[in-house]
């Protein structure tokens, strides 16, 4: 186990090998494609292309959705162990598409934060891993999906892959929420929760301002 100054002295080291303008590029390569929840198809398809151009090992799973199979990468370590994985969803809410835009030091376009910005730092940490030579055991996992945004997504996409194996030991989640990174393991209950009300169902982002939020009632 490393210790704090090692600890450090890697984060440096991975710190200085990201590429800021490789993450951009690769950032706007995934927005200025359109990939409204169900018709993911298209983004899912660049970026298993690209990752496998640059040499990764990547493969596709339907997860029961055919029509847009999910992005799996796998970088092995030299020995078996633990598997780390970053997941991600290339969906976006139905809004009309705005291409991407760089202004001063903000990235705008559909799904810039929610999340294929999120998505693409997890693409940049695999690059610098392999990069530095960081698995020396285990292996790194990323896996991208569609059909996260309800209520045109059910995630059923996600929960058929964990069924069928495609999942980690512990996976790291870059959604935009939060600028530090939590931590949930010592114990926790996975449950549903049915809200129902008159009308369709809707996304908060269409939530008028007189409907109060589910959540807050």
């Amino acid at each position: 186990m490393m210790n704090a100054q090692e600890l450090e002295n890697l984060s440096a080291r991975v710190s200085r090998a990201v590429q800021q303008d490789r993450l951009l590029a690769t950032a706007r390569t995934l927005i200025d494609i359109p990939s409204p929840t169900g018709e993911a198809g298209a983004v899912s398809d660049r970026l298993a292309e690209m990752l496998a151009d640059e040499g990764f090992d990547v493969s596709r799973a339907s997860g029961g959705y055919p029509a847009a199979p999910a992005v799996v990468v796998r970088l092995k370590g030299k020995s078996g162990g633990k598997r780390l994985q970053f997941d991600g969803h290339l969906d976006t809410v139905h809004l009309p598409f705005v291409p991407s835009t760089v202004e001063g030091d903000l990235l705008k376009g559909s799904g810039a934060s929610d999340m294929k910005a999120g998505v693409v730092a997890a693409v940049e940490a695999l690059r610098v891993i392999r990069e530095l030579d960081l698995v020396p055991v285990g292996e790194i996992l990323l896996t991208a999906h569609d059909l996260h945004e309800a209520p045109w997504g059910d995630g059923s996409q996600h929960e058929n892959m964990i069924r069928e194996g495609i999942h980690g030991d512990a996976v790291l989640i870059p959604e935009y929420t939060t600028d530090y990174l939590p931590v949930i393991g010592r114990g926790n209950s996975v449950f549903k929760i049915v809200v129902k009300r008159a009308g369709s169902k809707v996304h908060e982002v269409y939530r008028p301002l007189d409907v109060p939020h589910p959540i807050s009632v």
